[in-house]
């Protein structure tokens, strides 16, 4: 198959793929027959990189967009098309777009260079969750905008310096992860996406929190570990339904009296900060399970006088 051939027109490379990833065995033999006496189609020798054959056809049907070969496909992973640089993102999302029952779309691969998604993820319109991580992806496409299905986003572990005001038009979403980016601040957008229940933001360059933040009282658990937070954003203590919150690894030296407004809080995540003492007023509320304090500037009379305000809860040190 090493043998190439310019001589196809665009129907006929269609036609061939057709035969290719038909299930009928003498579809396939005739599709052999038409390469060894035509050669291969250009467009198609970077498939021939792909050594798993029904990965092979299963690429070729999506970049063709040829739902009729995968009618029940919900879940496509670039994962291990990736390495293989010379096939088209652009076209296969372009085929996915056809696939009436894809909701999940996931890219997971280490990379060196960026990955740079186009514009064509917008046709995705039927997406619920979309998994983006360890690509050194350094923005999204405008376009996400059109993906309003969506419930969740997992884009940890790239070089993401924003979120892009489009993400307003996920509506829908109630998960979304951006942990281990490189986020300095947060779109006021982000205020709009009122079903969201779970939030994690780790490993980020954060200081403060947008204006109405306050607005998300959906929002169950937040992750705001290891940013650089110099002192509690007051509005956490908005968030009436708060379950857990992670603020390990910033600069606080007080926590306000006031988070005794989170009445369902049940996991509170403080170490590695700058915390000498705690207010009584946490005592109050009454599910509160674990408090972690490791490393911070606490003697033992601070730590013993700790574990005497809050006798029902346990406390990691």
């Amino acid at each position: 198959m090493s043998v190439t051939s310019q001589n196809y027109t665009s129907e006929e490379v269609l036609n061939l793929v057709k035969l290719i990833c038909h299930d009928h065995p003498e579809n396939r033999e005739l599709a052999a027959q038409i390469i060894k006496g035509r050669g291969l189609p250009e467009e198609l020798v970077h498939f021939m990189e792909i050594s798993s054959e029904p990965l092979r056809k299963e690429a070729m049907c999506v970049r063709y967009g040829l739902p009729e070969h995968f009618p029940y496909l919900n879940s496509f992973s670039f994962n291990q098309l990736i390495p293989y640089k010379n096939l088209p993102i652009k076209e296969t999302l372009k085929g996915l777009a056809k696939f009436p029952r894809l909701t999940k779309l996931s890219f997971h691969q280490y990379r060196t260079e960026p990955l740079e998604l186009p514009a064509e993820l917008g046709l995705l319109t039927q997406l619920q969750g979309l998994y983006i991580t360890t690509t050194q992806l350094e923005k999204l496409p405008a376009s996400v905008q059109k993906l309003t299905q969506l419930q969740e986003v997992s884009i940890n572990y790239n070089r993401l310096t924003a979120l892009p005001a489009e993400i307003a038009h996920w509506q829908q979403i109630k998960n979304l992860f951006a942990k281990y980016n490189r986020l300095t601040e947060l779109p006021p957008e982000i205020t709009q996406l009122r079903k969201l229940e779970s939030l994690a933001l780790h490993n980020n360059h954060l200081q403060a929190l947008p204006k109405g933040f306050s607005a998300l009282q959906n929002l169950k658990k937040l992750y705001l570990g290891e940013n650089r937070f110099a002192s509690f954003p007051e509005e956490i203590l908005e968030l009436k339904q708060l379950d857990l919150l992670n603020l390990f690894g910033n600069d606080l030296q007080e926590i306000p009296a006031d988070i005794s407004q989170l009445t369902q809080l049940t996991h509170l995540y403080l170490h590695n900060n700058r915390l000498r003492t705690l207010p009584d007023t946490i005592g109050t509320i009454k599910g509160l399970k674990v408090i972690h304090l490791k490393n911070n500037p606490m003697d033992d009379r601070q730590k013993a006088r700790v574990l005497e305000q809050f006798p029902g809860v346990t406390i990691r040190f």
